[in-house]
């Protein structure tokens, strides 16, 4: 935020929120930014990623053929981490997550704040709480609860005073919105997202 809006002089900071953000400030997370030391922030220099690393693992190519030989690649049956923020039950690795997650969204909200700019937290959903056809990312459904980041989130911006919006409500039973191989949103998804926001600013 300080790189790349404040310069900007913006009246309104969106910070798109999505459960990802969680298990990137997990400790096994090699390049996240923040760590905690005596419950406050330390910004960390993450490690750098090598170019052909980062191109295995953004490839749409090398995603496609991971889901031919192996299914989906975004299912939590791959061991993919993305999905433990919507476990029942939390590891100290995921509570930590969310506690960094939490500190690092109150110092944005003060630093918007003070260079006079409202500061906005999206939450944009995973593909299987928007869609019933995605169900199956989640193989052993009664381990998970759908609603969770969502509610911890809701707590998280009452408690610290925080404007939250979530997408959910808008996109809720909308299919096409999602690629097939990963939880990003396609073309129609971006526009969709789009109007909800337009929308949703006016209301804020």
């Amino acid at each position: 935020m300080r790189e790349y809006a404040l310069k900007y002089n913006p009246d309104i900071i969106i910070y798109n929120f999505y459960p990802n953000d969680v298990r990137d400030n997990m400790e096994r997370v090699a390049y996240r930014h923040f760590v905690l030391e005596n419950n406050q922030l330390k910004e960390m220099s993450p490690a750098k990623e090598s170019p052909i690393k980062n191109m295995m693992r953004k490839s749409f190519l090398i995603l496609y053929i991971n889901k031919i030989l192996k299914g989906s690649s975004v299912s939590a049956k791959q061991g993919n981490s993305f999905f433990e923020v919507f476990r029942k039950n939390y590891s100290r690795d995921t509570e930590e997550g969310w506690i960094i997650t939490e500190k690092v969204l109150i110092r944005m909200n003060d630093e918007a704040k003070q260079n006079n700019a409202s500061f906005i937290v999206s939450v944009i959903p995973p593909r299987f709480q928007v869609s019933s056809k995605f169900i199956s990312d989640l193989p052993n459904l009664e381990e998970y609860d759908l609603d969770k980041t969502d509610k911890i989130m809701n707590e998280i911006c009452e408690r610290n005073n925080i404007t939250c919006i979530f997408a959910i409500e808008y996109l809720n039973d909308i299919d096409g919105l999602y690629y097939e191989h990963d939880q990003h949103f396609n073309e129609n998804g971006h526009k969709t997202y789009a109007k909800f926001l337009l929308n949703k600013i006016g209301m804020v």
